[in-house]
């Protein structure tokens, strides 16, 4: 049995607000609302800093669509499978310190002209 709170039972599919449990279908969901959030922020993006709360902000922006839980720090480890990689999932922080090491990788960033 699978405990992943974020993904529906039996499957890989990701909990939406589309209830969508068809993989093929709610990658089009997730592509399709994802790309035209992110052409909004082109044309109207969210001012700040870009520090930890910021990028909370435009995650949450991002996929509002699609996850009630979208802005929010997740609660444990995960992989996803990427298509453009082969199938294989990059590698994420652990959930514990996802916050501490989003934290150094901007204060690295914000070091670059």
């Amino acid at each position: 049995m699978n405990d992943d709170p974020y993904i529906y039972p039996h499957t890989e599919i990701l909990k939406n607000i589309f209830n969508e449990r068809n993989e093929e279908r709610f990658k089009q969901i997730e592509a399709d609302y994802t790309g035209f959030r992110i052409r909004e922020l082109m044309d109207s993006p969210i001012k700040g800093a870009y520090g930890f709360s910021h990028l909370c902000q435009l995650h949450q922006y991002i996929f509002q669509d699609i996850f009630d839980w979208a802005g929010q720090i997740r609660t444990i480890n995960i992989e996803k499978a990427e298509s453009v990689l082969g199938g294989l999932s990059v590698e994420y922080s652990d959930a514990l310190a996802i916050k501490t090491h989003l934290d150094a990788s901007l204060k690295n960033l914000n070091t670059i002209n």
